[in-house]
């Protein structure tokens, strides 16, 4: 069975106008490579959007970017049910839960300091997430999870969920009809 998601993709002109060129690209991680050559994301290595939220993808890249051209990519994706891993499923959760003890994640943080990249990351769900691929070696192309991201300068007033992201793993799942969308700067 097909699964069809409308996803947002928060970027800047140049990169925009890059992908709709050239496709876009996704890195696969690696346990195998000496050194590694980027951090995961809080849900693996992957291109990252928001299902069916604009909003969210504009006011990520503001965020946590900078930017002073921001676009929004939609992008329409169809994914394989088997080839779909939802973290919002008990017993997906429960094979994360399981992976997710004090050792383990000592052995991946000292890994993960010896990586290039950004280690200012305090959460390694993305490093247990591609453990958890690697060592029960599934061929996943699209992850989700409901997640709680903190947009605005202002303290966090919940812990509740604001969007699912979605890390898409393989490009094949994005079909060829994505659009760039000009921000609107209206304030939420």
């Amino acid at each position: 069975m097909i699964k069809q998601f409308q996803a947002y993709h928060g970027t800047n002109t140049g990169s925009a106008e890059n992908i709709m060129r050239e496709g876009v690209k996704i890195k696969k991680y690696s346990f195998i490579s000496a050194e590694l050559e980027s951090v995961p994301g809080d849900l693996g290595m992957g291109f990252y959007a928001y299902d069916d939220s604009y909003q969210n993808a504009l006011d990520f890249i503001t965020k946590f970017h900078n930017i002073d051209d921001p676009k929004v990519l939609k992008l329409n994706l169809e994914v394989d049910e088997d080839k779909y891993l939802d973290f919002d499923d008990p017993d997906n959760e429960e094979i994360f839960k399981q992976h997710f003890n004090v050792k383990q994640i000592q052995n991946l943080s000292r890994r993960y300091k010896s990586a290039k990249g950004d280690k200012s990351r305090q959460c390694l769900d993305g490093l247990i997430i591609e453990y958890i691929l690697f060592k029960t070696r599934l061929d996943v192309d699209l992850i989700s999870k409901k997640t709680y991201t903190h947009f605005k300068g202002l303290p966090q007033l919940s812990h509740f969920t604001n969007g699912t992201e979605l890390c898409i793993k393989n490009n094949k799942i994005i079909n060829n009809d994505i659009e760039v969308i000009e921000p609107c700067t209206k304030e939420r």
